[in-house]
């Protein structure tokens, strides 16, 4: 800038020298040498001329130097704000040569000034993939002059150190009026990556302590009845089956088999000698057995975990009868939650089918009369339908726990 400045103002110098000594000249000669009136004023009349032009360049002067004040103190204005910004400023222009690379630019990269300013180096600071796509991209906008959503968007991609490390960065893009030259603006977000995946790795853990905990306490319970060996497992895997067959999503047939194994948990609070009587229960000890899906309900109801919510309801519905007979609350139809009546299908089906201590297991054919049969009147029927339909599915998994 300083030295186009003094290009344009070192002219100016010669032209004041000659206005001057030219208007002296004139001056001089029609005072002192001429004798004639006429060339006299002639003389002087061309002396005040060149004297008015010599102030009028001094004027223009005076404004070319304003306008080169004016330039520098937007150039100075610009550096500052590049230069101060946080994000890595980037310029390149339609030859893809870099205009600008500021200071965080060069902490990011490790690239110096010296290094890309004006150079086509932009292949330094990307990787080989991206690079091909950005100069394709970059060719095909200088040429058209259109961007389809490239520009007024904010796009994560990865950058590369000179060091060869490659690294996340968050990037956005403008361009100037004529549309020749475009800024990017970069952004290293590789510790934003890194909290985000420990975020999910702690995420990822709390899930998984969630599963070792209901596995662990379905364990404890399966372990204090000894009519219900594996049972837990069983019917885990066939809600899940039948959840798939009823049209929910993976995640939440998985949801259900992760959570059911909780659905007697309630049985905590029954005493051993009732819980594993050999032989058929009073009345008044069937009305204890009774009170273990609210007693389950409780013990889960207020947690504020997906898995242990879903639990809670397993727990309180899986005794409810699609015909509002049964327990703890009488709930009818769709009144009982999904949750509830694709369990209380498993949960009979394995009850049916398994031994117990107080019964042999009864065969297939048995059992699928009896639920066949209940069909509409314990059980939802259309969840109940598809179960007969893929009955050979739910046999073969519960063989492959016993």
């Amino acid at each position: 800038m300083k030295h186009l400045r003094k290009k344009f103002l070192t002219p100016f110098k010669r032209i004041e020298f000659a206005h001057l000594f030219v208007s002296f000249v004139l001056f001089g000669s029609a005072i002192f040498f001429t004798n004639e009136t006429l060339p006299m004023v002639i003389q002087l009349f061309i002396a005040v001329l060149v004297l008015l032009h010599h102030f009028d360049d001094k004027k223009l002067q005076k404004a070319i130097e304003s306008y080169f004040d004016e330039i520098n103190t937007n150039k100075n204005f610009q550096e500052t704000l590049t230069e101060s910004n946080n994000n890595a400023i980037i310029v390149i222009d339609q030859t893809r040569k870099i205009l600008t690379f500021n200071k965080k630019a060069e902490e990011i990269f490790g690239y110096t000034k010296t290094e890309m300013l004006h150079k086509d180096n932009l292949h330094l600071i990307m990787p080989e993939g991206f690079f091909k796509k950005h100069d394709k991209a970059s060719a095909n906008f200088f040429k058209t002059k259109k961007s389809i959503g490239i520009l007024n968007n904010t796009h994560e991609l990865f950058g590369k150190r000179k060091d060869g490390e490659v690294f996340p960065i968050r990037i956005s893009f403008g361009v100037n009026k004529d549309a020749n030259i475009v800024v990017a603006n970069i952004s290293d977000i590789t510790h934003e990556q890194e909290a985000k995946n420990e975020q999910l790795r702690l995420i990822n853990e709390i899930e998984n302590t969630q599963i070792e905990l209901i596995s662990t306490l379905g364990s404890v319970i399966e372990g204090r009845d000894k009519s219900t060996k594996k049972h837990v497992d069983r019917v885990a895997h066939y809600s899940k089956e039948l959840a798939l067959l009823a049209g929910l999503s993976t995640d939440e047939a998985e949801k259900i088999r992760l959570a059911s194994p909780l659905h007697d948990v309630g049985k905590i609070i029954i005493p051993d000698n009732i819980l594993n009587k050999p032989a058929k229960l009073t009345k008044e000890e069937f009305d204890i057995i009774k009170e273990h899906p609210l007693a389950g309900y409780n013990l889960l109801k207020n947690s504020q975990r997906e898995l242990f919510k879903t639990a809670a309801i397993i727990a309180y519905q899986h005794h409810e009868k699609y015909n509002g007979k049964g327990y703890p609350q009488g709930l009818k139809g769709e009144e009982i939650h999904i949750y509830g009546r694709i369990t209380a299908i498993a949960d009979v089906f394995d009850a049916l089918s398994t031994p117990r201590v107080y019964k042999e297991a009864w065969d297939d054919k048995k059992v699928r009369d009896i639920l066949a049969n209940g069909s509409g009147e314990d059980f939802d029927p259309t969840l109940m339908k598809l179960f007969l339909e893929n009955y050979d599915k739910f046999v073969s998994i519960r063989n492959s726990f016993i």
